[in-house]
């Protein structure tokens, strides 16, 4: 297999290079992609012949761009996480181990990153209005099923659910989700209630003391 031509396309900041080989294969590709099984494309002539191997990882790098366009159409659409956009990516049909290259890749320039979606989710679940109050306990087990890890979580409810908020949050989640017989319970039977969902314990006294 050779190299019939070579050129250099920009893309935003970046680049990727758009390969034509003999076979009439027409590759577009990023060097980060390649490895160690290439040398940089950069240095390459018109009629280079390639190797097996180096075929091999021009295709895989041509593979992991495909799979990097369609994982930045949608990070362009909301923010994701790395385990929710690794499953995106395979069910549209691209290979594992080149999903799990170009989701590595967006994590290292900052697009994919965890503890931001948990932020941002977070502070979208707060806003809602109608419907039942989900506690902290449940808000927690839901960023948790979308493959956002313990330290990510913990840090987003650092950021967004301080004790106003959680005392805010209290009141509604009281308001939506119980009727008022409830309400008028003996209060250590509701407190009980209250911290099987997730509340704490400086919030849980500040309601009771008041």
């Amino acid at each position: 297999m050779n190299l019939v031509s070579l050129r250099t396309e920009a893309q935003g900041g970046d680049f990727f290079y758009k390969i034509g080989l003999s076979d009439g294969a027409a590759l577009s590709l990023k060097p980060c992609y390649l490895e160690d099984y290439c040398e940089d494309p950069s240095s390459w002539e018109t009629g280079k012949e390639f190797s097996p191997s180096e075929e091999e990882a021009l295709r895989f790098a041509a593979a992991c761009y495909k799979a990097e366009q369609a994982g930045m159409r949608l990070v362009g659409i909301a923010e994701q996480t790395r385990l929710g956009l690794t499953r995106k990516l395979e069910q549209r049909g691209h290979e594992r181990a080149c999903v799990q290259a170009v989701v590595s890749r967006l994590i290292g320039l900052d697009l994919v990153n965890d503890g931001r979606y948990a932020e941002f989710w977070l502070r979208s679940k707060l806003a809602k209005r109608g419907g039942k109050i989900p506690g902290p306990k449940k808000l927690s087990a839901s960023l948790s099923g979308k493959g956002v890890d313990r330290d990510a979580i913990s840090g987003a409810f650092a950021k967004v659910l301080d004790e106003e908020a959680e005392f805010a949050l209290l009141e509604r989640f009281l308001e939506k989700n119980h009727p008022q017989n409830l309400l008028e319970e003996d209060g250590y039977s509701l407190r009980g209630l209250l911290k099987s969902e997730g509340f704490s314990a400086d919030v849980l006294n500040r309601y009771f003391e008041r």
